[in-house]
């Protein structure tokens, strides 16, 4: 009897010690896989903005050119990494560097996207035909636009990218 019990209570351990070592292999796999997937997933959207401001200053700078004055700009997608920083999901990056590179790369984004609205609500603003200052204004004002966007690509793809793209120490 005594055999039985400690037969049956050697299983009931032995399952039990399975049951939790295999939930926590789970739960690493799965957070390995998420933790891919974001970081992926941050990367492309950060590559993806750095293209979208390349081409929005090279418009800018042919519709200066052609003396055309666009009013609406183009901003930038912060989608992933906002959801990333407020859904809790962050946490899954390991490397607190790497963390504070993102948030950082979401800061300077939303400061751009600030800018083109602000821009487009002066020259929303500004009467152009009427005024000739206003399209002096005007031309500077995306002119300052256009150098923006080419330094905010320059420093995503140098601070951000490069640091966060390169192996980890």
């Amino acid at each position: 009897m005594l055999g039985q019990f400690l037969a049956t209570f050697a299983g009931v351990i032995l399952s039990f010690l399975l049951w939790f070592g295999g939930e926590r292999i789970i739960k690493y796999q799965h957070e390995k896989k998420a933790r891919e997937h974001l970081s992926k997933e941050i990367i492309e959207e950060i590559k993806e903005n750095i293209g979208v401001l390349s081409l929005f200053a090279n418009l800018i700078e042919k519709n200066l050119k052609a003396g055309l004055i666009p009013i609406l700009g183009q901003k930038l997608n912060i989608s992933a990494r906002h959801y990333s920083i407020t859904s809790g999901e962050l946490r899954l990056i390991n490397n607190p560097e790497q963390r504070e590179l993102i948030r950082n790369s979401v800061y300077v984004c939303e400061n751009f996207n600030h800018f083109v609205e602000n821009t487009e609500l002066l020259l929303a603003m500004t009467n152009l035909k009427e005024h000739f200052q206003a399209l002096h204004l005007a031309t500077y004002r995306l002119s300052q636009l256009k150098e923006h966007a080419r330094e905010t690509a320059a420093y995503l793809q140098e601070n951000i990218v490069d640091k966060l793209t390169s192996p980890q120490k």
